[in-house]
């Protein structure tokens, strides 16, 4: 069963070579790692120290939200409709997951990942 992070915090993310590591703690300060391999894109926004976690959600990569994509490519959000099109033939048959990560307070994620893993405690890329 996957943890819940629902008032949890993230405490960070590393990124390197098409991975990431992104250390997450639960409500109650158990420690976890999200290991994604194959990312396509990672963006994270408003990191704050003190963040807390709304929702922690696994996705189709085509089902993103409009405000990931914008963020994807910096975009004013008139352009959501147009770039929904764009990012659909980008990864059209590339099979990819993604995460999003809403906050309740800073630390706002989303990524496109081919490969994911849970670890139990803060570890680093491998």
């Amino acid at each position: 069963m996957e943890p819940n992070f629902h008032d949890g915090h993230v405490d960070g993310v590393l990124v390197a070579e098409g991975s990431a590591s992104i250390f997450l703690r639960t409500a109650s300060s158990e420690k976890f790692t999200i290991v994604l391999r194959g990312v396509k894109s990672l963006v994270m926004n408003d990191f704050r120290q003190g963040n807390i976690i709304l929702d922690l959600e696994w996705v189709d990569a085509m089902n993103i939200s409009d405000s990931a994509i914008l963020d994807y490519y910096w975009m004013p959000k008139g352009e959501a409709a147009v770039l929904r099109e764009r990012w659909i033939k980008e990864i059209k048959g590339r099979q990819l997951h993604a995460i999003e990560i809403s906050p309740s307070y800073g630390a706002n994620l989303t990524a496109t990942f081919r490969e994911r893993e849970i670890i139990s405690g803060f570890s680093e890329l491998s």
